[in-house]
């Protein structure tokens, strides 16, 4: 009888230690494959906030622009339109975040979208642009006014070059290192350009023939 229930209690203890076993087998598996599915969800979320915050940059060109527009409207010349901190050598000048005129708003863009971590302000100025074959744009010995945003992430570069030219997304793309090369490779006033090494710039021409 005794020998009977040693073995019994010898059946159980394996049983019991086998079930455990296999319970921590399947919880290491249920571990392993949160763990994947959370990197997924981690790149798809680093994927996402770059489409954004590329938006948003986009967003705030194009307001520079309907910004600069009312303002020649209003008989300013483009070559006297600055932005803050930004100094034009022709008088009078017109700072577009003035509020007394109310053409634009300093907002603030998102840090994600920036190297540093910390967001930079869109700067100004004039620029020759050629667009391709030694073309450019306007005409010949002018310059166009360019607004530019210095500092983007290499991602968020791509986006932009991606949304303007309505490109599938392509996490290798490659990115024109200068910006006659941007100019000539999207034929578009509006893109984005740069290294590892110089940082990343967002471009859109405001004013054709400006100067």
């Amino acid at each position: 009888m005794k020998l009977h229930r040693l073995h019994a209690r010898r059946h159980q203890g394996g049983f019991i230690q086998g079930t455990i076993l296999f319970a921590l087998a399947i919880l290491g598996v249920i571990i392993a494959a949160f763990a994947v599915s959370n990197t997924g969800s981690s790149t798809n979320t680093d994927t996402e906030r770059d489409r954004v915050n590329a938006g948003v940059i986009l967003k705030a060109g194009s307001d520079l622009q309907d910004a600069f527009s009312r303002a020649m409207g209003d008989n300013w010349q483009a070559a006297n339109i600055e932005l803050d901190g930004n100094t034009v050598p022709a008088t009078p000048r017109l700072n577009l975040y003035d509020s007394a005129y109310r053409y634009a708003v300093l907002g603030r863009l998102p840090d994600q979208a920036f190297q540093d971590g910390t967001a930079l302000v869109f700067t100004v100025d004039d620029m020759d642009v050629a667009i391709a074959n030694g073309a450019t744009l306007g005409a010949a010995g002018t310059t166009e006014r360019v607004v530019r945003l210095t500092g983007l992430r290499a991602n968020v570069c791509r986006r932009i070059n991606n949304l303007v030219r309505g490109t599938p997304w392509n996490a290798t793309e490659d990115i024109p290192d200068t910006a006659v090369l941007a100019y000539a490779a999207v034929s578009l006033a509006e893109g984005c350009f740069g290294t590892d090494a110089d940082g990343y710039t967002y471009y859109r021409v405001v004013a054709v023939d400006a100067g």
